[in-house]
Protein backbone atom coordinates (compact mmCIF):
# COMPACT_ATOMS: atom_id res chain seq x y z
CA UNK A 1 0.00 0.00 0.00
CA UNK A 2 1.66 3.42 -1.23
CA UNK A 3 2.24 5.86 1.56
CA UNK A 4 -0.35 8.78 1.45
CA UNK A 5 1.74 11.21 -0.13
CA UNK A 6 2.64 9.15 -2.62
CA UNK A 7 -1.08 7.82 -2.84
CA UNK A 8 -2.03 11.92 -2.95
CA UNK A 9 0.61 12.22 -6.16
CA UNK A 10 -1.32 9.53 -7.69
CA UNK A 11 -4.55 11.20 -7.49
CA UNK A 12 -3.19 13.91 -9.78
CA UNK A 13 -4.20 17.38 -9.06
CA UNK A 14 -5.29 20.44 -10.66
CA UNK A 15 -3.53 23.99 -10.26
CA UNK A 16 -5.57 26.86 -9.26
CA UNK A 17 -4.98 29.94 -7.13
CA UNK A 18 -7.51 30.75 -4.07
CA UNK A 19 -8.40 34.04 -4.33
CA UNK A 20 -10.58 35.98 -1.48
CA UNK A 21 -13.87 34.62 -2.62
CA UNK A 22 -12.52 31.32 -1.76
CA UNK A 23 -12.07 32.12 2.34
CA UNK A 24 -14.25 32.99 4.49
CA UNK A 25 -13.07 37.00 5.94
CA UNK A 26 -13.47 38.45 8.94
CA UNK A 27 -11.78 42.14 10.31
CA UNK A 28 -9.27 42.09 12.58
CA UNK A 29 -8.40 43.81 15.66
CA UNK A 30 -5.92 45.90 16.21
CA UNK A 31 -3.18 44.93 18.43
CA UNK A 32 -4.42 41.61 18.78
CA UNK A 33 -3.48 38.30 16.65
CA UNK A 34 -6.62 37.98 14.57
CA UNK A 35 -7.99 35.18 12.09
CA UNK A 36 -9.08 37.02 9.01
CA UNK A 37 -9.14 34.62 6.59
CA UNK A 38 -10.19 31.14 6.71
CA UNK A 39 -10.72 28.05 4.26
CA UNK A 40 -11.66 24.66 5.33
CA UNK A 41 -10.79 22.05 2.42
CA UNK A 42 -13.36 20.29 1.10
CA UNK A 43 -10.56 17.56 -0.50
CA UNK A 44 -6.73 17.94 0.05
CA UNK A 45 -5.24 20.71 -1.28
CA UNK A 46 -1.55 21.61 -1.39
CA UNK A 47 0.03 25.05 -1.50
CA UNK A 48 2.56 25.26 -3.94
CA UNK A 49 6.13 25.92 -3.68
CA UNK A 50 7.71 28.48 -6.28
CA UNK A 51 4.48 30.58 -8.19
CA UNK A 52 4.01 33.69 -6.41
CA UNK A 53 1.44 34.10 -3.88
CA UNK A 54 -0.38 37.65 -3.91
CA UNK A 55 -1.62 39.66 0.09
CA UNK A 56 -2.55 42.68 0.34
CA UNK A 57 -4.56 43.96 4.19
CA UNK A 58 -5.60 47.27 4.41
CA UNK A 59 -7.26 49.95 6.86
CA UNK A 60 -10.96 51.07 6.68
CA UNK A 61 -11.91 54.27 8.30
CA UNK A 62 -15.04 56.34 8.19
CA UNK A 63 -15.16 60.16 7.94
CA UNK A 64 -18.04 62.86 7.09
CA UNK A 65 -17.80 65.68 5.31
CA UNK A 66 -18.84 68.98 6.28
CA UNK A 67 -22.30 70.98 5.67
CA UNK A 68 -20.94 73.17 2.95
CA UNK A 69 -21.21 71.48 -0.67
CA UNK A 70 -18.54 71.68 -3.24
CA UNK A 71 -16.02 72.57 -0.15
CA UNK A 72 -12.43 71.18 -0.63
CA UNK A 73 -11.54 69.35 2.25
CA UNK A 74 -8.39 67.05 3.92
CA UNK A 75 -8.77 64.10 5.38
CA UNK A 76 -5.99 62.88 7.79
CA UNK A 77 -5.93 59.13 8.30
CA UNK A 78 -4.89 57.26 11.40
CA UNK A 79 -2.50 54.94 10.26
CA UNK A 80 0.61 55.36 7.64
CA UNK A 81 -0.46 55.08 3.69
CA UNK A 82 1.60 53.45 1.41
CA UNK A 83 1.64 54.64 -2.13
CA UNK A 84 2.02 50.39 -3.04
CA UNK A 85 2.78 49.01 -6.15
CA UNK A 86 0.84 45.63 -5.41
CA UNK A 87 -3.05 46.89 -5.23
CA UNK A 88 -4.64 50.36 -5.33
CA UNK A 89 -3.64 51.78 -2.63
CA UNK A 90 -6.92 54.33 -1.33
CA UNK A 91 -10.12 53.67 -2.36
CA UNK A 92 -12.84 56.00 -1.53
CA UNK A 93 -16.85 55.68 -1.02
CA UNK A 94 -18.85 58.50 -0.93
CA UNK A 95 -22.31 57.81 0.61
CA UNK A 96 -22.18 54.10 -0.88
CA UNK A 97 -20.92 55.09 -4.43
CA UNK A 98 -17.20 54.43 -5.63
CA UNK A 99 -15.71 58.22 -6.27
CA UNK A 100 -12.32 59.49 -6.12
CA UNK A 101 -10.28 61.50 -4.34
CA UNK A 102 -9.23 64.92 -5.54
CA UNK A 103 -5.70 63.95 -4.07
CA UNK A 104 -3.54 61.64 -2.14
CA UNK A 105 -0.60 62.75 0.64
CA UNK A 106 1.21 60.32 1.25
CA UNK A 107 3.88 62.12 2.89
CA UNK A 108 1.26 63.46 5.42
CA UNK A 109 -1.03 59.96 5.94
CA UNK A 110 -3.84 62.23 3.83
CA UNK A 111 -6.42 62.59 1.06
CA UNK A 112 -8.64 65.93 -0.41
CA UNK A 113 -11.65 65.14 -1.40
CA UNK A 114 -14.14 67.49 -2.70
CA UNK A 115 -17.93 66.99 -1.71
CA UNK A 116 -20.98 67.98 -3.85
CA UNK A 117 -23.20 67.90 -0.89
CA UNK A 118 -23.24 67.99 2.37
CA UNK A 119 -22.21 65.42 5.49
CA UNK A 120 -21.96 62.65 3.52
CA UNK A 121 -20.06 59.77 4.99
CA UNK A 122 -16.84 58.52 3.58
CA UNK A 123 -15.56 55.32 3.66
CA UNK A 124 -11.40 54.45 3.30
CA UNK A 125 -10.25 51.74 2.26
CA UNK A 126 -6.06 51.89 2.16
CA UNK A 127 -2.92 50.19 2.23
CA UNK A 128 -0.88 51.25 5.72
CA UNK A 129 2.16 50.29 6.37
CA UNK A 130 2.38 50.16 10.28
CA UNK A 131 4.47 46.84 11.16
CA UNK A 132 2.59 43.80 11.72
CA UNK A 133 2.79 40.24 11.90
CA UNK A 134 1.39 38.02 8.59
CA UNK A 135 1.13 34.48 9.35
CA UNK A 136 -0.37 31.47 7.08
CA UNK A 137 -1.06 28.20 8.94
CA UNK A 138 -2.47 25.67 8.47
CA UNK A 139 -4.76 24.00 11.14
CA UNK A 140 -6.58 20.35 11.61
CA UNK A 141 -10.13 20.37 12.57
CA UNK A 142 -11.27 20.51 16.12
CA UNK A 143 -12.11 17.53 16.42
CA UNK A 144 -8.97 16.26 16.41
CA UNK A 145 -5.98 17.08 18.20
CA UNK A 146 -5.98 21.22 18.15
CA UNK A 147 -2.76 21.45 16.69
CA UNK A 148 -0.98 23.79 13.29
CA UNK A 149 1.65 24.64 11.14
CA UNK A 150 2.68 27.73 9.99
CA UNK A 151 3.68 27.26 6.17
CA UNK A 152 4.91 31.26 5.69
CA UNK A 153 5.27 34.42 7.71
CA UNK A 154 5.77 37.58 6.88
CA UNK A 155 4.75 40.93 7.86
CA UNK A 156 2.52 43.87 7.22
CA UNK A 157 5.45 46.66 6.35
CA UNK A 158 6.83 44.11 4.13
CA UNK A 159 4.01 43.12 1.81
CA UNK A 160 3.05 46.55 1.70
CA UNK A 161 6.82 48.33 0.83
CA UNK A 162 7.96 45.30 -1.51
CA UNK A 163 6.86 45.06 -5.28
CA UNK A 164 5.38 41.63 -5.36
CA UNK A 165 6.12 41.59 -9.03
CA UNK A 166 9.69 41.54 -8.89
CA UNK A 167 9.84 39.99 -4.97
CA UNK A 168 6.26 37.92 -4.29
CA UNK A 169 5.40 36.50 -1.30
CA UNK A 170 6.42 32.49 -1.91
CA UNK A 171 6.13 29.25 0.31
CA UNK A 172 9.17 27.15 0.99
CA UNK A 173 9.40 23.88 2.46
CA UNK A 174 11.71 21.92 4.62
CA UNK A 175 9.22 18.35 4.39
CA UNK A 176 7.05 17.08 2.00
CA UNK A 177 4.28 17.30 4.09
CA UNK A 178 4.39 20.88 5.35
CA UNK A 179 2.64 22.25 2.25
CA UNK A 180 -0.24 19.53 2.28
CA UNK A 181 -3.71 20.42 3.71
CA UNK A 182 -6.01 17.50 4.33
CA UNK A 183 -9.67 17.42 3.74
CA UNK A 184 -11.44 19.05 6.53
CA UNK A 185 -8.00 21.04 7.24
CA UNK A 186 -8.54 24.46 7.44
CA UNK A 187 -5.87 26.79 5.45
CA UNK A 188 -6.07 29.99 7.75
CA UNK A 189 -4.57 33.84 7.80
CA UNK A 190 -3.67 35.61 10.80
CA UNK A 191 -2.65 39.18 11.13
CA UNK A 192 -1.06 40.63 14.37
CA UNK A 193 -0.99 45.00 13.60
CA UNK A 194 -1.64 48.31 14.86
CA UNK A 195 -4.40 48.40 12.16
CA UNK A 196 -7.85 46.21 12.15
CA UNK A 197 -7.90 44.55 8.83
CA UNK A 198 -10.95 45.32 7.04
CA UNK A 199 -12.70 43.43 4.10
CA UNK A 200 -15.89 45.92 4.14
CA UNK A 201 -17.32 48.02 5.98
CA UNK A 202 -19.55 46.22 8.40
CA UNK A 203 -17.68 47.11 11.26
CA UNK A 204 -17.68 50.86 10.65
CA UNK A 205 -20.25 52.90 12.14
CA UNK A 206 -22.20 53.12 8.88
CA UNK A 207 -22.65 50.35 6.34
CA UNK A 208 -23.15 50.96 2.58
CA UNK A 209 -21.64 47.63 1.10
CA UNK A 210 -18.68 49.32 0.89
CA UNK A 211 -15.98 46.98 -0.53
CA UNK A 212 -12.20 46.62 0.34
CA UNK A 213 -11.62 45.77 -3.31
CA UNK A 214 -8.04 46.77 -2.84
CA UNK A 215 -7.44 44.13 -0.08
CA UNK A 216 -6.12 40.91 -1.97
CA UNK A 217 -5.52 37.19 -1.30
CA UNK A 218 -4.02 35.20 -3.75
CA UNK A 219 -2.85 31.50 -3.42
CA UNK A 220 -1.41 29.11 -5.36
CA UNK A 221 -2.38 25.47 -4.77
CA UNK A 222 -2.93 21.90 -6.42
CA UNK A 223 -6.45 20.72 -5.29
CA UNK A 224 -7.05 17.05 -5.27
CA UNK A 225 -9.96 15.03 -5.56
CA UNK A 226 -11.69 11.99 -3.34
CA UNK A 227 -10.23 11.24 -0.18
CA UNK A 228 -6.43 9.58 1.06
CA UNK A 229 -6.27 6.98 3.61
CA UNK A 230 -3.94 8.14 6.73
CA UNK A 231 -3.12 11.30 5.10
CA UNK A 232 -4.23 13.42 7.82
CA UNK A 233 -2.46 11.18 10.68
CA UNK A 234 0.92 11.58 8.02
CA UNK A 235 0.93 15.53 8.10
CA UNK A 236 0.25 15.69 12.12
CA UNK A 237 3.63 13.45 12.44
CA UNK A 238 5.18 15.21 10.00
CA UNK A 239 4.26 18.50 11.72
CA UNK A 240 4.78 17.50 15.20
CA UNK A 241 9.05 15.52 13.70
CA UNK A 242 7.25 12.30 14.77
CA UNK A 243 8.80 10.99 11.05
Amino acid sequence: MPNPLTALKEKGGRSKALGKSAFDLSDGTAGERTLVASREAQVPIRVREGPAARLAFVAGEEKTTNATADDTETFSLSHNLVDSKNTENLILYAGGSRVQPDSIDYANDAFDYTDAGTETTLHAFYVARDPGVVTVEKVAPKTSSQMSETLTEDTTSGIADRDQNQNPVQFEFTDPYQGVVPANWSLNIYVDSPFAVRWDDANLSTSNGDDATNALIDIPIVQYEGTVSGLGRAVKRSALDLE
